[in-house]
């Protein structure tokens, strides 16, 4: 792939094509415009090929076929991911009809956290920087100053000896200047030893731009403290569907600790009640504020097999907007009326209180439905899933199985009806 003498990996293969690199200087963001304006020349993202990391591809409107980048001196510097102005060459031996060199980045797209290990660079005696090597193919190669390598990258191996442990490090692109024949970087920090998990693990955060930083004083200054109670004032602005025969539960799996939704049903004088009740996390982020910034740029928890990386701090994700059972909650409710057709007749959306009288896991859920299909006793719930003081097991065990049933008319009305699944 790409070229050279066989044997050879493509780093090393990158790098002698590298060295021999004289990169043209960019146009001027005028005179792109007006080639593209003359239709000489197009603009669109770059892609860089994984398998083959000296070939890559740009994606034109208004051009049949992608325009193909084929080695690193007419990429010119643009990194993977960048939106480029590209000139198709003229059709020839060695160039195909779509064939084409990148004269400007008209803007920087590519990921500027990169994952990978290093390697000593053999380009100045003595060694002044080191080849940091992302781990992602279409990343670029960079070179990162010496000074903040280890010492050991640069010795020499023994003959017979231990082969050295190779780390993983996380490094931030500073930038590519034309009189390099690599983009500069910098370490950010090492991440730990290849092959070990919590090492790979963090590498896999890293490398998908998953903050996992603690959060800082700013923002844990926004939240309130765990011990936090809803003010009189805020339940009076708010429907409470604490008590009154409403009995809520929730439904997760069982290591889950942010139990961010919940669901009641109950009878009424003519059909059903169902109600599916989220944690109102807006009522503790307000905007504008260093919380509510952090959890812009978080966007997400992310979820691993391990553990979680969380959008919001734990007093918030674990406690006071999670719907733990036998406490008050703020939530948004949606609340369907249905007649005994199961045609909804009302619904009503708004802000509320609820208490959630019981938790349940996916495994005694279904142990509801399976006990009732097969006309056996439900087993008693385990502590942890044991209802409130004053709700019996077997009015939530109700619950459950009608819900069960009336989402099974539910789905085969929709099909009636026409509709698909």
């Amino acid at each position: 792939k790409g070229g050279g003498r066989k044997g050879e990996s493509d780093l090393v293969k990158m790098m002698r094509q590298l060295s021999v690199c004289e990169y043209a200087e960019h146009v001027g963001e005028e005179e792109c415009e007006r080639l593209v304006a003359a239709g000489e020349a197009w603009i669109g993202p770059l892609r860089v090929d994984a398998a083959n990391p000296f070939q890559a591809f740009v994606t034109c409107k208004g051009l049949p076929r992608d325009v193909m980048v084929q080695d690193l001196q007419l990429r010119n510097r643009a990194m993977h991911e960048d939106l480029v102005c590209v000139r198709l060459l003229p059709s020839s031996p060695g160039h195909q009809g779509n064939a084409g060199e990148v004269l400007r980045v008209v803007e920087e797209r590519h990921k500027t956290t990169v994952v990978g290990h290093l390697e000593p660079y053999r380009g100045s005696h003595p060694p002044h920087q080191a080849l940091f090597v992302p781990h992602d193919g279409r990343a670029s190669p960079l070179l990162v100053p010496a000074a903040t390598c280890p010492p050991s990258l640069f010795e020499p191996a023994r003959p017979g000896g231990e082969a050295p442990r190779v780390d993983l490090y996380c490094a931030e692109v500073v930038g590519w200047e034309r009189g390099r024949h690599l983009p500069t970087g910098r370490l950010d920090r090492v991440l730990g030893p290849a092959g070990d998990v919590d090492a790979e693990t963090n590498a896999l955060l890293a490398s998908n731009g998953i903050d996992t930083r603690p959060f800082g004083p700013d923002v844990l200054a926004c939240v309130p403290s765990d011990s936090w109670t809803i003010p009189p004032e805020e339940v009076a602005k708010r429907r409470d569907l604490r008590g009154g025969g409403v009995r809520i539960c929730t439904i997760d799996p069982a290591t889950a600790k942010d139990l961010d939704d919940a669901l009641h049903i109950q009878r009424t004088a003519a059909g059903w009640e169902v109600g599916v009740h989220i944690a109102d996390v807006s009522h503790f982020v307000s905007p504008g504020t260093p919380l509510d910034a952090e959890a812009y740029a978080r966007a997400t928890s992310t979820y691993l097999v391990q553990y979680c990386v969380p959008m919001l701090p734990h007093t918030l994700c674990e406690n006071l907007c999670s719907l733990n059972p036998k406490v008050d909650r703020l939530a948004f409710s949606v609340i369907w009326q249905f007649n005994d057709d199961l045609d909804i007749t009302d619904t009503w959306f708004g802000r509320t209180v609820i208490r959630c009288c019981c938790r349940m896991d996916y495994d005694t859920a279904q142990s509801v439905i399976e006990s009732n299909l097969q006309g056996r006793p439900v087993p008693p719930f385990s502590d942890k899933y044991r209802p409130e003081e004053g709700i019996r097991q077997e009015e939530v065990e109700g619950d459950v199985w009608m819900l069960y049933q009336i989402s099974q008319k539910l789905r085969a009305k929709r099909y009636r009806d026409g509709e698909g699944d």
